[in-house]
């Protein structure tokens, strides 16, 4: 439970509360009116405090349920994007650390300590379990040392990058439906709003999941570059 609430940070509350603001405003763009429902629903008293409160409420809430979903996408699919680019970037033919100098200095560094731990290396590559265990010990150190503000941030960007890429998704998906339903009702002059509409939930979530990808990249090589700042301090003295 303590690792739980490590790991949740003030980033993670606000994204959750963005993304579900922006997904309250997709829904109301395709006709849908959640706050109308909640409104009419709900016996609020006129209070401007008591209704913020409940907004933001109900904005945390979808965001939790969109990180649900990506959860549940995520576990099913058993391989993220994040997953694996954690799990190869020490070898030579991946290009999450393009500068070849720096990564000699992170296989070298990976080589001394799998040393000092008895973990064999076979042949010129390292597998993936050994990549990812030597990023998360990179991580856990940085932590321990107090540098790793800059990689919160990162990781910030990260995870609203892909509550972003979820949240547009569905609502593509949401536009589509409200498409077909708007053909069935012959209402064709209501179809270029709503499709232009759905093409870009498409486009934002594509975008977004493309931003995921370089935030992941960006957040790597920032724990490596830390993690190796530390190591130069910790020779110095």
């Amino acid at each position: 439970m303590e690792g739980l609430f490590e790991k949740f940070s003030l980033y993670d509350f606000f994204n959750l509360i963005i993304t579900g603001a922006v997904f309250l405003v997709g829904l109301h763009l395709l006709g849908f009116a959640p706050l109308g429902f909640v409104e009419d629903n709900m016996n609020l008293p006129d209070d401007k405090v008591i209704i913020l409160a409940t907004i933001l409420l109900l904005c945390y809430i979808i965001g939790a349920e969109l990180q649900g979903v990506e959860l549940f996408v995520i576990e099913k699919k058993k391989v993220t994007v994040e997953r694996e680019m954690i799990q190869t970037f020490l070898n030579k033919n991946s290009n999450v650390i393009p500068n070849k100098e720096k990564l000699k200095i992170y296989r070298n560094e990976a080589r001394s300590l799998f040393k000092t731990k008895n973990i064999k290396v076979k042949g010129k590559n390292f597998s993936r379990e050994q990549c990812e265990y030597f990023f998360a010990y990179c991580n856990y150190y940085i932590q321990v040392k107090g540098e790793n503000k800059k990689t919160e941030k990162m990781r910030g960007i990260k995870g609203i990058s892909i509550l972003f890429t979820t949240c547009f998704l569905i609502l593509f998906i949401t536009g589509v439906f409200r498409i077909i339903f708007i053909l069935r009702q012959g209402q064709i002059k209501e179809l270029y709003g709503y499709g232009g509409l759905t093409i870009t939930f498409f486009v934002l979530s594509v975008s977004s999941y493309y931003r995921m990808k370089i935030a992941i990249q960006r957040r790597i090589r920032m724990v490596m570059g830390t993690y190796e700042v530390c190591c130069e301090r910790k020779v110095k003295k």
